[in-house]
């Protein structure tokens, strides 16, 4: 068995991608949700319809990435990319809006490089892994 057969399909570090990917879709599905409620019970506010919408079409792109995976489309890593892109303008929108009155620019500031550092690393992933390669047909 060659080393190509070996090294196709869903497995290895590529499993850790797709949980997160599942993770995430179903948080910002959740999100998105609380902020349909949130205009249904409240007054109209328009950074609630924008954080709404924003995590409605981040979900439904994760939806779509995941679909392309499980069937092992060549378009995965692509959307898999901008899914984690589109996950880490999320983490800086909820981060501006929230975190940095509360903790300060530092702390911030802190996490955000550490989650960048965690998003380049994957896009590296998908786009060097014989895995990938081997089972989306780049």
């Amino acid at each position: 068995m060659g080393t190509k057969e070996q090294l196709k399909g869903i497995g290895g570090w590529l499993i850790l991608i797709i949980g997160v990917l599942i993770l995430n879709g179903l948080s910002y599905l959740f999100a998105s949700l609380f902020y349909l409620f949130l205009l249904a019970i409240s007054p109209f506010s328009i950074d609630v319809l924008s954080m709404s919408i924003f995590f409605s079409i981040t979900a439904a792109l994760i939806a779509i990435t995941l679909c392309a995976g499980f069937r092992h489309k060549k378009e995965f890593p692509l959307l898999a990319m901008a899914s984690m892109v589109f996950m880490f303008v999320g983490y800086i929108l909820t981060n501006l809006r929230f975190t940095i009155i509360e903790e300060g620019m530092a702390e911030t500031a802190g996490s955000l490089v550490g989650v960048l550092f965690l998003v380049i690393t994957w896009i590296l992933y998908l786009k060097k892994s014989k895995r990938v390669k081997n089972t989306f047909v780049m």
